[in-house]
């Protein structure tokens, strides 16, 4: 303690000897200044060591007495402050213009010299010159010029273990973190390439064609929006594709293979069947079949005619139940083809003349039954189409042409072309199917050597008009004739209507020999009727005649250039013929009807037979089919069928023509049963004009010989236009 005058009463410095020092630490300043503050602070040099004192007042103290805190920068603090930082603490007095004194340390005076001597600034880190150490100095006092730094060092041998462990430790981190970025980049890589290895997998698939595999990669992220993408592009494809090869090889009516496909499946066969010739049988039976193959074409018959045309409403559900019920008769090797219109072939792998024969029995078989009215209106049903109503069933037949590998070809053209002649064979002798015969090729060549022929022959007056007397059953008096054609060959001789008219409708020609044969009948029946002998002429006409757009034009010129009482002009129709496009056949005989030419229905029961069409034709008689008439002698059902005909024509106000009377007992029958007008050759076979004469006045006394003649000289020599 001291006074305000600066008398010791009692001093005690900290770490110090107990000597008389106030009056050296505590200065008038730092008193007047503690007591007019409060405190004071100030740093004091004395005897070579430097003092940080704190001078406080003692309140209530008279005389005035202050309290002296003083800390040395000495040793003692040095290794206090080395027991808090684990750092060599030094303090050092540095003045200005004098060298840097040490003041206190907790290290030897030997290890603090040269942080001492290094004379580094304030703040900042050195090593020493032995680089043994690292030190850093702060200024923590100042005494006037000089000041006290504080000089923190520490030996690199103590810090490097630490150094070298942190060290170890991050380069342990280091390759941890570069392992598990090695890990998640191959994670992520197989995360990412596999899909893309799908992917691309799949567009080298689709690039090939294959597009039945689907692209299975389940990913919301982008390329999992690209799978999709490829999937939907895929599957786009895919129907094309599968649409693209219907249209190629299918027939898009009836779903069939088409000639494409056909051709595919004979050559398959004709290989198979070249492979099997190869092997040796040794001790085995060969199967039927072994070493064959057979090629088979269909051509419908009659009321099957009403399905070649696509405006037909009928034709489409038709041609498809033909088609299952062939699909249905043959072998399940066999492949079935629609060719067009009311063709049809089958591809017969492994089959000879054996297997072919009966393969033909089954189709005949399956096509024998009429399709009925409730099996149509299923069909219609699966192609959503309206029912339709009709009163009686539709009958298919068909002709099968057949043609053996090797025996009948060893190609595929070959094999078709010779089952094509085989299947005309069959329909010029009325039979369901018929194997090729090289005498079928011949003949086939000829004819179509005569229908090449066919123009020149109307030119030139080849054809003839032949003429088979009708005769009224109740009154046997004739009431006219049917006209019909035979061709004079300059080589050939007289060739009848079967041996060049089917040819002539398949090739368009007969509308050439209907149009000479309209030309001359009509001249003729208006020579008659000029004579004075109003003679009926029945004129066929053909599918092609009756969808001609002229036709009613030209039947409407020729009775007025020659004078014909239209109601002696029958033209003739089959059911078939009709029934090729019911809609446009009814307006051209609504037509014909108006003019007042006389309509018939030819062959009636061999065709359509359907009557909801039957009530709306404007026909005046029906004719019925030899077949049946003929069968009268020999079966119960004929003279059912004639009987119900007949009755049935009556009921509609139609007349009913008999057609192939050739006895008594027939004709006797018919007159028994109603019916009005027979022709046959009971009667009289079909004749030339001047024998037709003779005929009538013969049997009837009507003598029109010379008038007739007087009236056209030359009634065969016409001329036709276009």
């Amino acid at each position: 303690m001291v006074d305000a005058g600066g008398v010791r009463a009692h001093v005690t410095v900290a770490g110090a000897d107990e000597r008389d020092t106030a009056p050296q630490l505590a200065s008038d300043a730092l008193l007047a200044q503690a007591l007019q503050g409060g405190s004071a602070t100030a740093v004091v040099e004395d005897g070579g060591r430097v003092f940080d004192v704190v001078a406080v007042p003692v309140p209530g103290s008279a005389p005035q007495a202050y309290l002296l805190l003083a800390l040395a920068y000495d040793t003692v603090l040095a290794r206090h402050l080395q027991q808090l930082t684990a750092l060599a603490t030094s303090f050092v007095r540095v003045g200005a213009g004098t060298p840097a004194q040490l003041l206190g340390s907790s290290l030897p005076e030997a290890q603090a010299l040269p942080a001492l001597l290094a004379g580094a600034g304030a703040g900042d880190i050195h090593r020493t010159h032995d680089g043994r150490h690292a030190y850093r100095a702060v200024t923590v006092a100042r005494a006037g010029e000089a000041r006290v730094q504080v000089v923190l060092q520490r030996a690199f041998a103590d810090v490097l273990p630490v150094f070298e462990r942190m060290r170890s430790l991050m380069l342990m981190l280091a390759l941890a973190s570069v392992a598990l970025a090695l890990g998640a980049g191959l994670l992520m890589a197989h995360a990412l390439t596999r899909p893309l290895r799908k992917l691309t997998e799949a567009a080298q698939r689709i690039r090939d064609g294959d597009y039945r595999v689907p692209i299975e990669v389940r990913s919301a992220d982008e390329i999992g929006m690209l799978a999709e993408s490829l999937n939907h592009m895929r599957q786009s494809i895919a129907e094309r594709d599968e649409r693209n090869q219907k249209l190629a090889y299918s027939d898009t009516l009836t779903g069939l293979p088409n000639r494409t496909r056909l051709i595919r499946s004979i050559l398959h066969g004709i290989e198979q069947a070249r492979t099997e010739q190869g092997i040796q049988p040794n001790s085995w039976v060969p199967e039927p079949g072994h070493g064959h193959a057979a090629v088979m074409l269909l051509d419908l018959d009659r009321s099957s005619r009403s399905t070649t045309r696509s405006a037909t409403r009928w034709a489409t559900p038709v041609l498809s139940l033909v088609s299952k019920r062939i699909n249905q008769a043959v072998r399940p090797a066999d492949t079935v083809a629609r060719l067009g219109g009311d063709e049809f072939a089958v591809a017969l792998p492994r089959a000879d003349e054996s297997v072919a024969r009966e393969v033909a029995k089954q189709i005949t078989q399956a096509l024998k039954a009429p399709i009925e009215c409730e099996e149509l209106n299923r069909e219609l049903k699966l192609m959503d189409e309206n029912p339709v109503e009709y009163d009686s069933s539709i009958d298919v037949g068909a002709s099968i042409g057949i043609a053996v590998y090797p025996e009948d070809g060893v190609d595929d053209q070959t094999l078709l072309r010779r089952a094509d002649i085989a299947m005309y064979a069959a329909k010029r002798n009325h039979a369901a199917w018929a194997l090729f015969d090289p005498r079928h090729e011949v003949a086939r060549l000829e004819h179509l050597s005569l229908v090449s022929d066919l123009r020149r022959a109307v030119a030139e007056a080849e054809l003839r008009a032949y003429y088979q007397p009708k005769v009224d059953v109740q009154t046997g008096r004739a009431i006219g004739a049917e006209a019909l054609v035979r061709w004079e060959h300059p080589q050939r001789g007289l060739l009848s209507p079967a041996e060049f008219m089917p040819y002539a409708e398949q090739t368009g020609h007969i509308t050439w020999v209907t149009k000479w044969m309209l030309a001359v009948t009509l001249r003729q029946c208006g020579a008659w009727a000029a004579a004075g002998a109003p003679l009926q002429v029945a004129i066929n006409l053909s599918t092609r005649d009756l969808l001609r757009p002229d036709l009613v034009g030209e039947v409407r010129k020729r009775l007025a250039d020659h004078a014909v009482p239209p109601h002696l002009v029958c033209l003739e129709i089959t059911e078939g013929t009709f029934m090729q496009d019911p809609e446009r056949a009814l307006k051209v005989l609504h037509e014909l009807h108006a003019l007042g030419v006389r309509l018939s229905i030819d062959d009636f029961g061999t065709g359509f037979s359907s009557l909801s069409y039957m009530k709306r034709l404007p026909v005046h008689e029906l004719k019925i089919d030899a077949t049946f008439v003929q069968g009268m002698a020999t079966g119960d059902k004929d003279v059912a069928i004639v009987r119900s005909t007949i009755e049935l024509a009556h009921n509609l106000g139609l007349k009913v023509v008999a057609e192939g009377v050739e006895d008594e007992r027939c004709l006797a029958r018919l007159r028994e049963m109603g019916c009005d007008i027979a022709q046959g050759y009971l009667l009289a076979k079909p004749m030339r004009r001047k024998h037709y004469e003779r005929w009538l006045k013969a049997r009837d006394g009507v003598d029109i010989g010379a008038k007739a003649a007087d009236a056209e000289p030359q009634i065969e020599h016409i001329e036709l236009a276009g």
